[in-house]
């Protein structure tokens, strides 16, 4: 019964690790009023670990009883291979596409990964020594796990970082107008400038920029960002905090406060704006239920939150292709048909594209093409299309405003960050154009005005009114 144990305990310790790499996105309070309750915390832990724990007993009990008729050790090490990957697959996809070695982030790696990890197994068992493997595997889980627990605490720790606040600026607005313009945000993810699109792919984004600058838009050529993960170019936009190193030192679970509880929404809110939040971040304590993914994949429930943790499974929440593509076109329909208001409104955008997956064909329609995050070629037919939907969608939307003025920024994150050698200039160089609704007193676009100062400079035109 003793060697039963030792087999089977890497197995059921790896949902422990795994949750706990996950903790601030998978078991993160649904509510902001229990985020600082422990019970609220655990409570999410427990029920995740338990519906993990399930999933492992049935496969174990599959390959041991039904399936192969294995030893108990024998079925503990092909069942532990398994869940690595199946629990692991998105964070090898982002270590393998991150990387900086090229043949790593080909298409067949993963496949590659999963032949070794059964040929490992197939060996051990058959040399008999799937026994000790199993231990070692003990061993090496059960220090993981008082890492991850360490570095939970800490980050639990910083939440909500002092340093942080203390950088916000002071800002307002005192405009005397009784009338003032609404506000439009619209976040492209990941859309990165022209003039890397000129140089890096060869492509001209001129008649793209000409229909804009034809709508009465000014665009910032050489706009660049400080970093290249949306989760502190977002932060760092909606606070105007200029200090990269703080910004790049918040945890998830930081940033996602700060989007939260952002400067740039409660100085709108304070001038009388009301927020509309049609992003994947939680705004003022609302989330948009039509975002293709909540911020690092966080979904509404805590079940379906878990379950989009597993690619494999993320099919069954209609997590697809389809899902994604109809999700990011019903973002531009709902703010095309905002309903206007007495009180000037502040909207909040956020299309999750050219942005992987790559969905989206040159044409502006549904692509079934499977392609890895690192298809140059699949970007830049996914940001043409693109480029026909924000056409398509600011005709209809400065046609139907009429009477009423609205400042509207299109604006990118970051690049692609995924060509050979990830040049610093493109992952940091993004689109970045301004609408003024006074085109002949609008005040001049800065061309290397850095997505940080897009509220300065906003802030700074409205109390000019």
């Amino acid at each position: 019964m003793k060697k039963i144990k030792n087999y089977l305990l890497p197995v059921f310790l790896l949902p422990v690790f795994f949750l706990l790499t996950q903790i601030f996105v998978v078991c993160r309070p649904l509510t902001p009023a229990k985020m600082n309750l422990f019970s609220a915390w655990a409570g999410h832990f427990f029920i995740c670990l338990l519906l993990c724990e399930l999933m492992v007993v049935a496969v174990l009990l599959l390959l041991k009883i039904k399936l192969f008729r294995l030893s108990w050790a024998e079925a503990s090490l092909l069942c532990l291979f398994f869940f690595v990957f199946f629990f692991f697959e998105r964070q090898i996809e982002l270590v393998t596409q991150a990387s900086h070695s090229p043949w790593l982030r080909k298409r067949y790696i993963e496949p590659l990964i999963v032949l070794a990890l059964a040929t490992i197994g197939w060996v051990a068992i058959r040399k008999k020594k799937a026994a000790a493997l199993a231990g070692l595997f003990n061993w090496v889980i059960l220090s993981l796990i008082v890492y991850q627990v360490y570095a939970v605490y800490q980050n639990r720790s910083r939440f909500a970082s002092k340093n942080f606040a203390a950088c916000l600026p002071s800002v307002s607005i005192e405009s005397k107008n009784k009338r003032l313009p609404d506000v439009v945000y619209v976040l492209l993810d990941s859309y990165t400038s022209s003039r890397n699109l000129k140089e890096y792919w060869n492509y001209d984004n001129a008649p793209f920029e000409k229909k804009l600058t034809d709508l009465g838009f000014q665009i910032a050529a050489d706009s660049h960002t400080s970093f290249d993960r949306t989760q502190f170019c977002m932060t760092s936009i909606m606070n105007l905090c200029a200090d990269s190193a703080l910004v790049a030192s918040l945890s998830d679970m930081e940033t996602g406060y700060w989007m939260n509880h952002n400067l740039v929404c409660q100085t709108f809110a304070r001038a009388g704006y009301q927020i509309q939040n049609f992003s994947i971040f939680e705004i003022q304590n609302t989330v948009y239920p039509n975002s293709p993914f909540g911020y690092a994949g966080r979904a509404p429930g805590l079940i379906q939150n878990l379950i989009s943790q597993f690619v494999i499974l993320s099919l069954l929440e209609g997590s697809n292709r389809l899902n994604f593509f109809e999700k990011n076109r019903a973002i531009l329909a709902d703010l095309a048909d905002t309903v206007q208001t007495q009180r000037p409104q502040f909207t909040y955008a956020h299309i999750v594209s050219p942005h992987v997956p790559y969905v989206i064909d040159s044409t502006g329609a549904l692509t079934h093409v499977n392609t890895p995050s690192n298809d140059a070629q699949a970007y830049l037919a996914q940001l043409k299309g693109l480029n026909q939907w924000v056409v398509q969608w600011l005709a209809h939307f400065l046609s139907s405003r009429k009477g009423r003025e609205s400042v509207i920024v299109i604006q990118g994150d970051h690049g692609f960050r995924y060509l050979p050698g990830q040049p610093w200039r493109e992952s940091s160089g993004v689109l970045s154009a301004f609408y003024f609704p006074e085109k002949n007193h609008a005040p001049t676009l800065p061309a290397n005005l850095p997505p940080t100062n897009s509220f300065r400079f906003i802030f700074r035109y409205l109390n000019t009114q």
